[in-house]
């Protein structure tokens, strides 16, 4: 289930998977120059989930890249190819996006296809959802007219992604998600979870990354996953802070929690909501959106995280035997 990343020079591919899979500061993003050779970052946070990502350079030869003799591309599950919102006009991207197409169809025949419709974060885009939508159809009717064009019928997901705010997580989030086997087995279970304790939404996400490995089937609020991720980082510099063990130079374990209290009631005493942040496995945390009046009854909520815990323990090693076998 590996990626290839490909985009023009200056389309922002090297920045965003720095960003994302080596937690790059942002203010180092705009000095990265246009990659000259591949660059593979392996994602091994935890042994449950594990993958490489393929920074392609667009100066390579790509089709000697994807023959099988040279390359790991058969590994590979998805093509996320970026595109620069702010670099108009979109025909030259939608070209090289057709033509990476027809090369990896002739070598892995099953694979997901998407676009990252990036930089989606100046003045213009921050005006209303109309310039970004605007912006999709552009390049939706580009890349049918190019696959129209090479006789390709093929399904494209399109994703509109900044590394100033949690949409590039999110989006990386859907294209593994696309690809874990296990994931609908996680869905039915935090779906169990939140019907048990009336929980109002549940992440499962991978803790150094930020992406979200899982969720619930109920409607995803873009401002809620924000905020979950958001508790994540607190999370870490806090244990990092007060909760390091330097034996084992690790602030996390099995028992590492927290819960935090939300102002969100519109007057002084509307119910408020809390986060509720346990670690579920290695690097990989759960974390509720629960609402004051049942948020009351930890010991169920406790209780159903704990079956949660060893219900993923036990798809977990259902997925390593099956691996061995």
């Amino acid at each position: 289930m590996d990626l290839l990343v490909l985009g023009l020079p200056t389309s922002g591919k090297t920045s965003l998977t720095k960003v994302v899979f080596q937690k790059l500061p942002l203010h180092e993003a705009h000095s990265l120059g246009s990659s000259t050779s591949v660059e593979i970052i392996n994602f091994t946070n935890n042994p449950y989930i594990q993958f490489k990502v393929y920074d392609i350079p667009s100066t390579i030869a790509f089709d000697e890249f994807c023959k099988p003799e040279h390359s790991a591309v058969q590994q590979c599950g998805a093509l996320i190819y970026v595109i620069d919102a702010k670099a108009t006009p979109y025909d030259k991207a939608c070209a090289s996006f057709n033509e990476a197409v027809v090369t990896l169809l002739k070598y892995v025949p099953k694979l997901n296809f998407e676009v990252f419709i990036h930089k989606v974060d100046g003045d213009t885009f921050t005006k209303g959802d109309e310039y970004k939508l605007e912006c999709q159809k552009d390049i939706q009717t580009l890349i049918k007219s190019e696959l129209a064009s090479s006789e390709i019928e093929i399904n494209v997901s399109y994703h509109f992604t900044s590394i100033y705010d949690h949409s590039l997580h999110d989006s990386f989030g859907k294209v593994i998600q696309k690809l874990w086997p296990q994931v609908h087995y996680i869905g039915n279970m935090l779906d169990s979870l939140i019907t048990r304790c009336k929980i109002e939404k549940a992440f499962l996400f991978d803790i150094l990354s930020k992406i979200c490995l899982g969720t619930d089937s109920t409607p995803t609020d873009p401002q809620n996953y924000g905020i979950c991720s958001d508790m994540i980082d607190l999370f870490i510099d806090m244990s990092y802070i007060y909760g390091r063990d330097e034996e084992e130079d690790s602030a996390f374990d099995d028992e590492s929690s927290a819960i935090t209290e939300l102002m969100t009631g519109a007057k002084a005493d509307s119910p408020n909501t809390y986060l509720i942040l346990r670690q579920v496995g290695k690097f990989i945390a759960l974390v509720c959106i629960v609402n004051e009046k049942d948020q009351a009854k930890k010991n169920l909520i406790n209780y159903n995280i704990d079956c949660f815990k060893k219900g993923l323990a036990e798809i977990f090693a259902a997925s390593e035997v099956k691996k061995a076998s």
